[in-house]
């Protein structure tokens, strides 16, 4: 079988048969990776925080509600690699071959260029006034299927596009179905190493020698609240030891961002992981700055639930590490499509016309694989 076949009839089965499963490729591997919940109840918490026990694949969302829990599958399968995916295939060979239904309760309209205008004008003067140094202002795309292109085939053609970024596919019947190639790592640790990132400011990206050329004030400032806040949030917990990088440019596809690396270690103090997802997420990436006051404009502003859009996911205690990834160039998809959610950061600075082409560029990124033709 050929590798789109043997996805799309793991995907059937683990639909068919599981409660929950996830499909991965993480970043600049060739190894595709799955986990199938199957035995009891999914893990569904109103929190950020799996609890420490627990292993498995995280989804959570950007604020976690009742509505829009955290998600921990267990690994009652955990395969890795094709031949053992297809192994799991080949298990259920009297059972039905049957395409997902991508069902939702949710009804979902494109964002309009007037409404994000306005909405983008009216955050840039609150900013002015002194309410938030930098919000996050997202929208919504809506894009019909025209292609009837399989779940398994969308898998494998961003890993081809985006060979860098984590790719995945995710389900639960709570959460639905979503994918996405983010090019941000939230926490990875290793051992007692862990590492960070703050990526943020967006250009697009003309050929790869366009990195180095110098980066406008507005988006410096914009990457900076980043930094600074993941070091000060790091600082309060006592973490001393951090290993920052220079600020660099970092490419995604057809855009690039700034991008600066932390590392520190937690060896005299283990119980801290969740403490540092707690402290972090949501960063002024995908938040703002301050926090309490972007998330209060974000409520007052965006017209739609941003859902698992910019929160995070990854594995979780698997081979013995935890690899989470800012849920960005993501969508759900429904019956009737995919709802793609792009956003930008907003400054003093920022002209509502220029962060509309923003968020357009980063639609792009996952439109290039979408069947709409």
């Amino acid at each position: 079988m050929i590798a789109a076949e043997i996805l799309h009839k793991f995907i059937s089965k683990a639909t068919r048969t599981g409660q929950g499963f996830a499909l991965w490729f993480f970043p600049d591997e060739e190894i595709i990776r799955a986990i199938v919940h199957k035995n009891g109840d999914v893990i569904q918490t109103p929190a950020n925080l799996p609890p420490e026990t627990e292993s498995g694949f995280v989804f959570s969302p950007f604020i976690p509600s009742d509505k829009y829990p955290t998600i921990i599958l267990h690994p009652d399968h955990y395969l890795k690699g094709l031949k053992e995916i297809e192994d799991f295939v080949n298990d259920d060979i009297a059972g039905k071959i049957e395409t997902p239904i991508f069902e939702s309760n949710n009804i979902y309209t494109s964002t309009s260029y007037e409404d994000y205008i306005d909405g983008c004008e009216s955050i840039i003067n609150r900013i002015k006034n002194g309410r938030a140094e930098k919000v996050v202002y997202s929208r919504l795309k809506v894009v019909p299927d025209k292609g009837g292109k399989s779940p398994g085939e969308l898998i494998l053609s961003l890993k081809e596009k985006y060979p860098a970024a984590f790719c995945y596919l995710f389900y639960t019947p709570k959460t639905g179905f979503w994918m996405g190639a983010t090019p941000e790592t939230f926490l990875r640790k290793e051992n007692s190493i862990i590492k960070t990132m703050a990526l943020a400011g967006t250009r697009k990206r003309t050929t790869p020698e366009n990195i180095g050329e110098p980066w406008p004030a507005k988006e410096i400032r914009e990457q900076q609240y980043v930094s600074d806040f993941i070091k000060d949030e790091l600082r309060k917990l006592g973490i001393g030891n951090l290993k920052i990088s220079e600020p660099n440019t970092s490419g995604a596809g057809t855009i690039e961002h700034i991008r600066t690396d932390f590392e520190f270690s937690i060896e005299k103090n283990m119980d801290v992981f969740n403490q540092i997802i707690e402290a972090l997420h949501p960063t002024p990436a995908v938040c703002g700055q301050s926090k309490n006051q972007a998330l209060q404009i974000i409520r007052e502003t965006e017209n739609h639930d941003r859902e698992y859009y910019t929160g995070f996911l990854g594995t979780y205690n698997i081979d013995e590490k935890i690899e989470l990834f800012v849920n960005l160039r993501c969508s759900k998809i429904t019956n009737s499509g995919f709802v793609l959610f792009v956003g930008g950061g907003i400054t003093a600075d920022s002209l509502a016309e220029n962060e509309w082409e923003e968020t357009t560029m980063k639609a792009k990124i996952l439109g290039l694989i979408l069947p709409t033709a």
